[in-house]
């Protein structure tokens, strides 16, 4: 699932970028000219040439991690704020760098711990939707349901939507608490529990009426109930009179 978390995240990593010290040192102008051009693949020139001088003020591989985050390089990216956790482990911007860089590159698995973490010091209910939707993909069940209701407690998760899309369909905006409930039936589903997944799926549409995914659980759910209904024959008890037949000996 696209997520608007994700667009959210880059937006205030970039904000704090480092920005030049010196007007004198000419890497400091590119790097100044090419953020003001929005031209990254520059600015990522400038700040290689700035960590490779060693002149300048302040954390220049923070600053290159950001930028190639931005600029969807997430191999580099990750490589990079890998590297800088492991000195500053609980470094939120590197701890979202990191996550969602795996996460991009389809590493659910390394994603994870760097998300239980990032959750642990941001507090934000986004983060841990995100945990959430990889543990699912995962299959650790178990661990996605206790996520769940621990986002279903925050007030802030009918607050903050993410972007799901559903086929062919336009991606469509949903609150978290919604989404995650949309998790929590299928989940249900996939434990052969078709009672709760249907109430829960009922609990989300509340929330949301027009939430496609959850309508479409809903639909395949009552499809599946109608069909084991048909091929169920009907057990009507035995009429008077028509049990099995002994046969009587005769004298």
């Amino acid at each position: 699932m696209k997520q608007s978390l994700l667009l959210l995240c880059l937006l205030l990593l970039l904000t704090p970028v480092l920005r030049a010290q010196s007007s004198s040192d000419i890497h400091l102008k590119v790097y100044d000219q090419a953020l003001e051009r929005g031209d990254v693949n520059a600015a990522v020139i400038a700040v290689q040439y700035i960590i490779a001088e060693g002149k300048a003020e302040g954390n220049w591989e923070d600053t290159l991690a950001r930028l190639y985050f931005s600029a969807g390089q997430y191999p580099l990216a990750r490589k990079i704020s890998e590297k800088l956790l492991r000195t500053d482990p609980k470094n939120v911007p590197m701890l979202t760098i990191a996550a969602f860089s795996n996460k991009a590159l389809g590493q659910a698995k390394e994603a994870i711990p760097l998300f239980e973490v990032l959750y642990q010091e941001s507090k934000y209910p986004g983060n841990l939707y995100e945990l959430i939707t990889l543990q699912f993909a995962l299959k650790r069940y178990g661990e996605a349901a206790e996520n769940i209701e621990a986002l279903l407690k925050d007030p802030k998760a009918g607050e903050i939507k993410t972007t799901i899309q559903v086929g062919n369909n336009p991606p469509q905006e949903v609150a978290l608490n919604a989404a995650a409930l949309n998790i929590k039936g299928v989940i249900a589903l996939e434990m052969g529990n078709k009672e709760d997944a249907e109430r829960i799926f009922a609990e989300a549409l509340e929330i949301m009426p027009d939430f496609v995914l959850a309508k479409q659980n809903m639909a395949v759910l009552q499809a599946t109930k109608d069909k084991q209904e048909e091929e169920t024959p009907a057990t009507d008890a035995p009429e008077s009179g028509k049990g099995k037949s002994k046969s009587k000996k005769r004298k």
